[in-house]
């Protein structure tokens, strides 16, 4: 694991230099589960009306490419990366390239072998989705019934063994009585633990839709998700920021920028072979493994160098406590500057809850 002060620090410079220090590999839409909220997990049938899976090789090769303009961190996802087909020779060709990789997984399918070969061959870090705290919750969400037993025994082992594990959970109206019992759990196996409740609109199912909450509802979850995750003096700190919202200051920083590292030092392949910004980022993908990831990365980070974004939230004095970004206003509106009036409506409702709970 190496030190979040220093990874910050390398990406700030990456960022200024515009070089893509992390990346991220999506090598699958297949999955083991069946969430509800899912954007990308397919059929095999779906798979082929769309593309076909890039092979180990091509993986490499891109890797090379990616690495020899600046790339040290890369993290591997899917839908489920351990379905990738010859997923142990990737991984451990990658480390070998003296790449720093990371893998997204649900953790089902960590069974004690698994777990062993992953304890001998350590990433950099397991960030492992947590989708409630019972067997009932995922057999509900996730058509997966015993995937909470499955998950959290492969999450214990891990973290004996001394694995860097962060646990994410998303939040949606199949586990919203389950929020305590992730954090809970988090604590027990002392792993650092990431929730949201904003869900994406379905932008790359073709058809479909998407598990979230009535835009309230989502910010009355946020609410206690943060009275649940922030220290005494975090959610003061968040509180002060609302009432400085409330007050009318605007952020005096525009944001008519990217303002993350999507583009600017981090970038997305989708496991059919398309590039951009960022995974939630849709349209305008380009083709790596046709024009080179160089020609790719030079044109990613052009465009977003020179494209103005967010500009409809430019004088909204609750950009400083909403989580607006340019891939969720082109989601929501189909518009890089359109205010996404359901992101709106969540941020005044966890704003009021926030308040109300910290009475």
């Amino acid at each position: 694991m190496f030190n979040p002060d220093l990874v910050r620090m390398l990406y700030d410079k990456a960022t200024a230099s515009g070089t893509p220090l992390g990346g991220t590999f999506e090598l699958t839409p297949r999955c083991n589960m069946n969430c509800k909220m899912c954007y990308i997990r397919m059929t095999p049938d779906e798979m082929k009306k769309r593309g076909r899976e890039r092979t180990v090789d091509e993986w490499l090769d891109m890797a090379s490419q990616a690495k020899k303009e600046g790339m040290v961190f890369l993290l591997l996802t899917g839908g489920e990366p351990l379905l990738y087909p010859d997923f142990k020779r990737l991984y451990e060709e990658l480390k070998k390239m003296g790449i720093i990789v990371s893998i997204n997984t649900n953790a089902v399918l960590i069974d004690d072998e698994t777990a062993d070969y992953f304890i001998k061959n350590r990433p950099n870090r397991l960030n492992i989705t947590l989708y409630g705290g019972s067997d009932e919750t995922y057999g509900r969400l996730c058509a997966t019934p015993d995937g909470f037993t499955k998950a959290t025994a492969a999450i214990k082992k891990l973290r004996a063994a001394g694995l860097n594990i962060k646990i994410n959970s998303s939040i949606t109206p199949e586990n919203s009585d389950d929020i305590k019992s992730v954090f809970d759990f988090a604590r027990e196996v002392k792993s650092p633990c990431s929730v949201g409740c904003y869900m994406f609109p379905p932008v790359r199912r073709d058809n479909g839709s998407t598990d979230r909450f009535d835009a309230e509802t989502a910010g009355i979850c946020q609410a206690k998700v943060d009275m649940l995750r922030y220290s005494d003096a975090e959610i003061k700190a968040k509180l002060d920021l609302i009432s400085s919202a409330d007050s009318g200051i605007v952020p005096s920083e525009q944001p008519v920028k990217f303002n993350c590292r999507a583009g600017r030092s981090s970038f997305w392949i989708t496991w059919d072979g398309r590039m951009n910004s960022c995974g939630m980022m849709s349209g305008a993908y380009l083709d790596p493994f046709g024009d080179g990831f160089k020609a790719c990365w030079d044109e990613i980070r052009k465009k977003t160098e020179e494209t103005e974004v967010m500009l409809g939230c430019k004088d909204c004095a609750d950009r400083a406590v909403c989580h607006i970004c340019p891939a969720i206003a082109k989601a929501e509106t189909g518009d890089l500057n359109g205010r996404p009036d359901y992101l709106c409506r969540m941020t005044q409702a966890w704003k009021k809850e926030m308040r109300r709970k910290s009475v």
